[in-house]
């Protein structure tokens, strides 16, 4: 049990570190972390563009960090909202209704994109 505390805390330190540090040594550090630590890791991501359609749909395309795009969209039903929110750069499924199967499968996102 005092390995997992021992690791949680460890963890804990890592965010809190990065929290204290500007952006720019994020650029120039996220090359040096593990892989474990990529998970944590909040990379900058930007709204590209918002397109809103006439039944209220919101559609928005994000820029990652590695200059890759992906979409994530609301869609009004009644008295809620469901979210359509990307998991991955591309698609491996080629679907003919959708556009981004035509782009074929990039990279899965890290735990901290998606929750961007």
């Amino acid at each position: 049990m005092d390995s997992f505390k021992d690791d949680l805390q460890i963890k804990a330190d890592f965010l809190i570190d990065l929290a204290k540090r500007d952006f720019e040594e994020y650029k120039v550090e996220v090359d040096k972390l593990s892989p474990e630590e990529k998970e944590f890791f909040i990379n900058h991501i930007q709204d590209d563009y918002e397109e809103i359609s006439s039944d209220g749909t919101i559609k928005t395309k994000f820029k990652l960090h590695d200059g890759n795009f992906v979409e994530g969209v609301l869609i009004p039903k009644d008295k809620r909202m469901t979210a359509c929110i990307s998991s991955q750069v591309g698609c491996s499924l080629s679907c003919s209704f959708c556009a981004t199967g035509t782009l074929g499968l990039t990279r899965n996102l890290t735990a901290s994109e998606i929750y961007r």
